[in-house]
């Protein structure tokens, strides 16, 4: 047989043989790619909250897995940054018509005894410096080991925190015994806390995990509502507003000045100070909703106040309101204003506060002084458009 001839037959059988690789390959395919996917549809359930999608995954996977996955999966394992989130993800959580954990499902030997959820939150880059790894959030939110650690723990910033501390403040590294990098989220109580506290834990561990996406379309920030200026002085005042966001933008200035002076705040009331006294001031307040710089919502509608022209006690709407019983021993009540929502402070001689309080329906709820020294006692009394200042004898 010649050279020729052989090259030939040669050439014909690894095409052949090419041939079938691909169509095995192309056989294949669809397989591998179904085996390749870190979470079940059927193993995940979905819900949305603030303009965000969280799916819970009920399969068991370390933390440094479930993070990978929830990567893959375009999100991030979830950051948990107020109370209201923390609220809403444990009532999809808990609730059998949601996603039917039972509390009891995966008990972690290290984390007391309670089954968890995995979370983003690990100190795995630096020992006791806590981050939502992987999440937008992606700062420290806590420092330090609980009073079973190292002690001395604290949030960074006014992050909010949750963790378990009864007797013992976690979280604590298992009292050095061992490495618990990874936060989980609590489905039920253990000796340091309950259901819906953190705990430290080994991210060996292997849980149910919840994996956050930013939505596309996300909620717009919503403009605080209900701004109330009280404990108005002549040179101070408080001011307070509702939202559910944590960080806030606040401008005011008097009402004949054209230039605004801003400062941000952490809480929904905020202390001025530098006042002018017998001054009527307008004030606004923005919500910024996440660190991304746009995710702000409008300003507020302009809302004012005027601090007092004098240090003392008077009535500045000249309306008759009557303490009784007055002297008082035990308890006094306030007769002759209908608002809601009023905030009352009662202060001693000294102008030492010794009560500051919101009612709902002042003129239907009793003050109790019993605890109060005998002596004269001042009362301001703040709603929405109005305040009043009297007094009362404590004997």
């Amino acid at each position: 047989m010649s050279m020729r001839k052989i090259n030939f037959i040669y050439l014909q059988k690894f095409k052949m043989k090419k041939n079938l690789f691909i169509l095995m390959a192309l056989f294949l395919l669809p397989f591998i790619k179904i085996s390749a996917q870190c979470a079940q549809t059927v193993n995940i359930y979905t819900f949305t909250y603030g303009g965000h999608t969280y799916e819970v995954v009920k399969e068991l996977k370390s933390w440094t897995d479930a993070k990978l996955c929830a990567q893959e999966r375009g999100g991030y394992l979830v950051a948990i940054d107020s109370a209201s989130e923390k609220n809403y993800i444990m009532g999809q959580l808990m609730l059998s018509t949601a996603a039917n954990i039972n509390p009891n499902y995966y008990p972690v030997t290290d984390g007391g005894g309670a089954s968890y959820i995995w979370t983003g939150g690990s100190d795995a880059i630096t020992e006791g410096v806590w981050y939502w790894q992987g999440s937008p959030l992606m700062s420290p939110f806590y420092t330090g080991q609980g009073t079973a650690g190292n002690g001395g723990g604290a949030a960074v910033g006014g992050a909010y925190t949750n963790w378990g501390c009864n007797i013992y403040c976690e979280p604590d590294n298992f009292f050095w015994q061992n490495d618990q990098d990874a936060l989980g989220l609590a489905m039920g109580s253990w000796p340091y806390g309950y259901a819906g506290q953190w705990n430290d834990i080994d991210m060996n561990n292997t849980l149910y995990y919840i994996i956050e996406k930013n939505s596309t379309t996300p909620t717009p920030c919503a403009t605080p509502t209900l701004l109330t200026a009280f404990n108005i002085n002549t040179t101070t005042a408080k001011i307070r507003w509702t939202s559910n966001a944590v960080n806030f933008s606040v401008k005011y200035k008097s009402s004949s000045s054209t230039s605004w002076t801003t400062v941000t705040s952490s809480n929904d009331t905020l202390s001025l100070s530098g006042l002018i006294k017998n001054t009527a001031y307008n004030y606004q307040v923005k919500a910024i909703c996440s660190t991304i710089p746009s995710d702000t919502s409008t300003w507020s509608a302009i809302s004012s106040f005027t601090t007092l022209n004098d240090v003392g006690i008077q009535d500045v709407n000249n309306k008759a309101l009557i303490i009784y019983p007055n002297p008082s021993t035990d308890y006094i009540k306030i007769e002759g204003i209908t608002d809601i929502n009023s905030i009352v402070t009662i202060q001693n001689i000294e102008g030492k506060i010794l009560l500051e309080e919101m009612f709902a329906d002042i003129k239907n709820d009793r003050i109790d002084i019993k605890d109060f020294a005998k002596g004269v006692y001042f009362v301001k009394v703040f709603s929405a458009e109005t305040q009043y200042f009297l007094k009362f004898i404590k004997y």
